[in-house]
């Protein structure tokens, strides 16, 4: 018996994404939790997503104090790239070395974030294609 080969876009259009937000238990205004399921329709779970959306705006200067607050990784996110405001450091801007290709730029300053916590693919799926 053989077995059968699907194409990555065939398999794609066989699977359902449930979208779930959760308010952030202490900043249920600033911070939401995103959690992303895909499923296929016959080879069941294929992976989820998790993400913490933060609106940086609701945190009103304590960008930087709350991050600190949720993770560490979160903090060393936050106090590397960005100020209290939430705002792009000006050297991954303008400096020389520290802005690389300049892709980033003052866009990065408004809108929200959103920090993936976590990855998660069925190890069948990883080596299928």
């Amino acid at each position: 018996m053989s077995a059968t080969t699907v194409s990555p876009e065939s398999f794609v259009d066989q699977c359902t994404v449930d979208i779930k937000v959760e308010p952030h238990d202490e900043h249920p205004q600033a911070m939401k939790f995103v959690i992303v399921h895909a499923t296929h329709s016959d080879h069941g779970g294929v992976g989820s997503l998790t993400a913490l959306k933060i609106n940086r705006r609701q945190l009103r200067g304590d960008f930087i104090m709350v991050m600190d607050d949720e993770s560490q990784e979160l903090s060393d996110f936050a106090t590397t790239l960005f100020d209290d405001m939430g705002h792009l450091k000006p050297e991954f801007m303008e400096h020389e070395h520290q802005k690389g290709s300049g892709v980033w730029g003052h866009e990065l300053d408004s809108g929200v974030l959103l920090y993936i916590l976590s990855v998660d693919v069925q190890q069948a799926r990883t080596t299928q294609y």
